[in-house]
């Protein structure tokens, strides 16, 4: 007896073909699909045949919808591979990340190893934004992407192509703003706030800022702690420089110190920056912190190595819930009815170590 095997369902036939042609690539990402009433008529279906099947399409994240305009073949094809795309981008990518960056790289590294997923990292320079399309497109086939420090207009068009973005402390330079893919941040200014509040509760009276930038956040939020708290601060206390190993910022740090009444307290703007400012203080003879206590911005291997309390996040759990929540986003996703918000604070934390303990309560250091 030969058995009959039972006729797919129009619905499925036709979602059969459609899901064929993207994968095969005669539909490509960013296409629009005919609608529900055209792709009915070209494939000899009744409308809403042809809603079930663009649905499935849509659960499956192969397509996406954007209310008004149309079905759009997603760039989210290989969602089942969840490959994640890491991308820093700067003027310059034969320079060294920072130590925060470096400690951030690998958090994400060991999470998405633990959610099952493939990391992919990027390096690119700030000009290679002037032509974007080649590099957009380098990602269509990611499940998500994680820029650290990229300008805004990038994980912008990667969100408006339906690829899901986390951007991790967004330009400041650009100024941060509400976005409708998801931002992580640190208010810098409550670092300098934070470090100010730690020095004065161990007693220092006087305290001097060191940065690199260009008068960065860091620096305007010390300059408003100071403010608040009323503090004396000469103009010259405030030292920035395009980098802290120059030997004019090294000679100014020195003067400072020279000054009878020079600083008790020191607030450096990462603990690279710290680990800088105390080795001249120890070069001068000076006694950290008995002489001169120091808080740092950020919590990296420069801190740990030299002993810096430093002000930073709890960067292991913010990244952990915001990459799942990423990685969650529902297939086929209309970016357009994703509405702005601001960016996801990450709190602060202060960290104490021998820069800024009590001497008899300062560990053995090497």
């Amino acid at each position: 007896m030969t058995v009959k095997t039972p006729a797919q369902p129009k619905s499925a036939r036709l979602w059969t073909r459609v899901r064929q042609d993207i994968l095969d690539g005669r539909l490509k990402p960013g296409d629009v699909l005919p609608t529900q009433r055209e792709l009915g008529k070209r494939h000899g279906v009744a409308e809403a045949t042809a809603a079930l099947a663009l649905s499935r399409l849509v659960q499956e994240g192969l397509v996406f919808r954007k209310r008004g305009k149309g079905t759009y073949v997603t760039h989210r094809r290989s969602v089942a591979t969840r490959r994640i795309d890491f991308v820093r981008i700067s003027e310059d990518p034969g320079t060294l990340p920072s130590a925060s960056t470096l400690q951030n790289i690998e958090i994400c590294n060991r999470l998405t190893r633990d959610m099952g997923c493939r990391c992919d990292w990027h390096y690119h320079r700030l000009m290679d934004l002037r032509q974007p399309e080649p590099l957009l497109k380098r990602f269509e086939d990611a499940a998500a992407v994680i820029g650290f420090s990229v300008p805004a207009a990038f994980p912008r068009a990667l969100f408006d192509r339906g690829i899901p973005v986390l951007s991790v402390l967004p330009r400041y330079d650009e100024g941060v703003q509400p976005q409708r893919f998801t931002q992580l941040d640190i208010n810098r200014r409550d670092i300098s706030h934070m470090a100010v509040e730690h020095l004065l509760t161990i007693g220092c009276k006087r305290i001097a800022y060191v940065g690199r930038g260009q008068v960065s956040p860091r620096a305007a939020g010390f300059i408003e702690a100071a403010r608040r708290f009323k503090l004396q601060l000469p103009l010259e206390w405030v030292v920035e420089g395009t980098d802290l190993y120059l030997l004019d910022v090294m000679d100014r740090i020195r003067g400072i110190m020279q000054r009878p009444d020079r600083p008790d307290g020191f607030v450096a703007m990462t603990d690279r920056d710290g680990a800088v400012v105390q080795s001249i203080l120890r070069q001068m003879g000076l006694d950290v912190p008995r002489d001169v206590a120091l808080v740092a911005g950020d919590v990296g291997p420069d801190a740990e190595h030299a002993a810096i309390t430093t002000v930073g996040p709890d960067w292991r759990q913010s990244l952990s819930e915001a990459i799942e929540a990423v990685l969650t986003v529902e297939p086929g996703f209309d970016p357009e009815q994703s509405p702005p918000r601001d960016p996801v604070q990450v709190p602060l934390y202060v960290t104490q170590r021998a820069s800024s303990l009590k001497r008899e309560e300062a560990p053995m250091t090497k």
